[in-house]
């Protein structure tokens, strides 16, 4: 009997465990603090404005706050259930139509004023839309100053690219591009960030060194390190990562540059031709805001340097958002939006493929340049804590088989639509 339960809580994952040990330490660190100070705050805090910034992002989230002393503990989820769509077509006529769930989080974070100015945190994000507990963020934090200056260490996202910075609640259009695999994602290392006021702006900063081997890889495999940067110019003020401007105002923007540097690529997520080569990336970026219209653009280019067996290659992509929410519906803000991107993961093919042993070749989509466009409409039932997202999608190839035998779309259009729920 004791052998029976020592292997069922061996099996248990760990993620799961940090789950809930984080919020039975919660429980018993709120009975705590009362000892550490006086309270300062309501002790439960519910509004959107309550949510701290978690150095991923400085969006607004659903979440609980609980305040005692020196105290604070977050906790939180947001989901995304929805059905999609797609036109079958002459070349794929395996072309699916389902429910899918786009993201489905648990969030949690607790911060602890442990001398004057300075502060130590706590950060758990687990993503449960595939049926299990998988770790996404998992780090500690100490900050100086309300953030102006913090260092992160754990499992975080890799600060490169606009587009893969932006959680997914901020989005304007929930289905997702290709575009995070020329972001990095979430790996391990160690990341500064800092959000400092400059001449009645805002200026963010991050910078880090992470393994580049993806997230939940326990090892750095090859012993090579991923440098990675990113800066954001805010000239008036504070204006956090969501795309929409359900705020309204006047006119707020950024301006902002990301680069990355490896001397050996682990990461398979862009073929085997990259992997274990040196490439840099850059990304330079702008946003603007203007009483409910918002409007974005992105553009990068990386350069992949020959290797003993393979020849050097470059990489770009570009792509581009507006949305406008419109003044005349008040109850139930509407918002009508679009995105085009265009990227080429690898400019050295040219989206055919020789067949071993002879002279024929063959389309290959997986290595053709492509343009995405996606055109929407979003109902905001309760700001970004609830609202409705309508898209349709055209996928056009730029090379190889650019047009099915019939003279259609390679793949057929898509249409979704999803829900998006953050609680409490």
């Amino acid at each position: 009997m004791r052998l029976m339960l020592r292997v069922q809580v061996a099996m248990v994952r760990p993620s799961i465990l940090a789950f809930v040990f984080s919020l039975l330490c919660s429980n018993a660190g709120l009975a705590l603090a009362s000892e550490i100070g006086p309270v300062a705050l309501p002790a439960v805090v519910t509004s959107e404005a309550a949510a701290l910034t978690d150095g991923e992002h400085s969006m607004p989230v659903g979440r609980r706050a609980f305040e005692s002393g020196k105290l604070r503990v977050d906790f939180g989820a947001y989901f995304q259930p929805g059905y999609e769509y797609r036109r079958d077509s002459a070349f794929n006529l395996d072309d699916y139509d389902s429910f899918a769930i786009n993201n489905a989080r648990l969030k949690g974070s607790s911060a602890l004023e442990f001398r004057p100015d300075w502060t130590g945190r706590f950060n758990l994000d687990l993503d449960v839309s595939t049926g299990v507990f998988l770790s996404k963020n998992i780090y500690a934090s100490i900050a100086w100053r309300d953030s102006r200056f913090a260092v992160d260490i754990g499992q975080m996202k890799v600060p490169f690219l606009m587009y893969d910075m932006i959680p997914d609640q901020g989005r304007q259009i929930i289905p997702g591009l290709p575009l995070n695999k020329l972001g990095l994602g979430r790996d391990r290392g160690i990341r500064v960030r800092g959000d400092v006021p400059v001449s009645g702006g805002q200026l963010r900063y991050w910078a880090g060194i992470f393994h580049g081997e993806g997230p939940s890889v326990l090892r750095n495999v090859d012993n090579r390190y991923v440098y990675a940067g990113r800066v954001v110019w805010s000239p008036r003020g504070n204006a956090h990562d969501a795309e929409s401007d359900l705020e309204g105002g006047d006119l707020r923007g950024t301006l902002g540059f990301s680069t990355m540097y490896t001397p050996s690529l682990a990461s398979m997520e862009l073929g085997p031709d990259s992997r274990f080569l040196e490439e840099a990336r850059g990304a330079i970026e702008g946003t603007l805001k203007f009483h409910g219209f918002s409007l974005r653009a992105e553009g990068l280019y990386g350069s992949v340097r020959p290797g003993p067996l393979t020849k050097g290659f470059s990489r770009y992509a570009v792509w581009g958002g507006a949305g406008y929410v419109l003044p005349w519906f008040q109850a139930i803000p509407i918002e009508p939006a679009i995105r085009i991107a265009q990227f080429d993961f690898d400019t050295s093919h040219d989206g055919f493929v020789a067949q071993p042993g002879s002279a024929a070749v063959y389309g290959a989509s997986d290595s053709s340049a492509q343009r995405r466009l996606d055109v929407g409409v979003n109902l905001y039932l309760s700001g970004r804590k609830l609202f409705v997202n309508l898209a349709w999608r055209r996928v056009q190839f730029l090379e190889g088989q650019i047009y099915d035998v019939g003279g259609g779309p390679l793949i057929g259009d898509q249409f979704t639509a999803y829900l998006n729920l953050a609680l409490p």
